[in-house]
């Protein structure tokens, strides 16, 4: 089935191109399947409910950039119309961030990408997405690389990144974060590969360097606590069926409803120190400004908790399906509610984290959430990815394809309108694809 997409654009901006961009996409694409302007909106409904519902609909937004996106003025002298909560460019993005729903920036006119420091803060992710760039005079291979990458959305699932990998692990605890985890590559991969590029942002196909640890971790606002783990090996995995070293001390600590979540890091710390033999322990850093209590946190609380171990083509894993149902169970001691998926697909996670998202919108302002994932996890590109039960992996680029983005899922909590997030993510470090090397 056609995928659905929905065209982002300021009229004052980038009509003309817009225009253009869409009559390509229609040469592809049944007409049902793009949205590009408010004129489709039928007279007497609400123009910011029918958007985030279009939006809600669709599997990918492009958001076309041109030299005046950025400065284009408000109704006040001086002011942005960016900066309005009624910018309509702005309800589309933040609605599509919100959902996790993939947004591509599209550059035209010499446009740059914003950076974080020149968006507000409901669209400061957008800096991070990769940007393509389409111009008038080579309209045609531009646009032949931005829909190079929708068939791999459409063969494969929702993703169309590509380049280097490496494997990561974590537990995570976080407000806002950008989390990076690369490990040990081991056999399968050499320690540099020529990836062949999209076009997303770069001229040329750059040379990817596979890089073994720590690679980066950013804090963004808000009271964050973020913890994982730099070393390569099966650290968060370390256990048996009964569970991994990190989640059987999260799940204990969690039972002890005293502790607040600094100190439940700290004990954690602890724990992995006697019952792991690793070169390097977990590390965390905090900007909480105050303890939070997930027993006596006084607002509105949820979970969404996955566990993935019954994989059809990679690594089996024994430890996540109960590492997620006890630390669900625990989480609903504490007051939670929780929704849970274990040895989830592709689709059954993307439905379960939207559902999950639309919930908060609804029902979480000023709550807590967290989001606690157990399974393989691999990082490309700086983006870190979850993966289903059903990954199977026909070329490099397709580990990108398969997975499940965890930024836009942090990103999708932290403007669901919640006053604080918590993420545990529990990978398993080693090469999840050792007996089915891509090509």
């Amino acid at each position: 089935m056609s995928q659905k997409i929905f065209i982002s654009y300021r009229r004052d901006d980038s009509s003309d191109i817009s225009g253009r961009i869409h009559d390509r996409l229609r040469t592809q694409f049944p007409q049902s399947k793009i949205f590009i302007d408010v004129n489709t909106i039928p007279p007497g409904v609400d123009y910011i409910d029918a958007l985030e519902s279009e939006v809600s609909t669709c599997d990918m937004l492009l958001a076309i950039i041109g030299p005046k996106w950025l400065s284009a003025e408000g109704l006040e002298k001086g002011s942005r119309r960016l900066d309005d909560p009624t910018d309509l460019v702005r309800i589309e993005i933040i609605a599509a961030l919100s959902r996790a729903i993939r947004v591509i920036p599209v550059l035209v006119g010499s446009a740059q990408i914003p950076t974080s420091a020149q968006l507000p803060e409901a669209l400061k992710s957008l800096a991070r997405r990769n940007a393509i760039t389409v111009s008038h005079s080579t309209f045609d291979s531009d646009m032949a690389r931005l829909t190079a990458s929708f068939g791999a959305i459409q063969t494969k699932r929702k993703h169309a990144y590509k380049s280097y990998l490496t494997i990561f692990g974590a537990l995570a605890i976080a407000g806002s974060l950008n989390l990076t985890y690369p490990s040990e590559i081991g056999r399968r991969f050499s320690a540099a590969w020529d990836f062949v590029s999209l076009g997303f942002g770069h001229p040329k196909p750059p040379v990817r360097q596979l890089l073994p640890g720590l690679a980066q971790i950013a804090t963004h606002s808000g009271p964050t606590l973020i913890m994982y783990a730099a070393s390569s090996g099966k650290l968060a995995a370390a256990g048996d069926e009964n569970g991994s070293t990190f989640s059987r001390s999260v799940s204990q600590h969690l039972a002890d409803d005293a502790l607040d979540v600094e100190q439940l890091a700290k004990r954690v710390i602890a724990d992995v120190k006697l019952q792991t033999e690793v070169t390097q322990l977990p590390i965390y850093e905090s900007t909480l400004d105050q303890p939070i209590n997930l027993k006596s946190f006084p607002g509105p609380k949820f979970a969404l908790v996955i566990g993935n171990g019954d994989y059809e083509n990679v690594t089996v894993l024994s430890a996540p399906a109960k590492d997620a149902e006890l630390v669900s169970r625990r989480l609903g001691k504490l007051g939670f509610q929780v929704s849970i998926a274990l040895d989830a697909d592709y689709l059954q996670m993307k439905n379960t984290i939207t559902n999950f998202l639309d919930r908060l919108r609804r029902e979480g302002k000023g709550g807590i959430a967290v989001f606690y994932y157990s399974g393989h996890g691999v990082q490309v590109d700086g983006v870190n990815y979850a993966i289903p039960v059903d990954v199977k992996l026909e070329t490099v680029d397709d580990l990108t394809i398969e997975g499940v983005g965890v930024q836009e899922i942090v990103d999708g909590l932290q403007t669901s309108g919640i006053a604080a997030t918590i993420v545990f993510l529990d990978t398993c470090r080693d090469n999840p694809f050792k007996n089915d090397e891509p090509r």
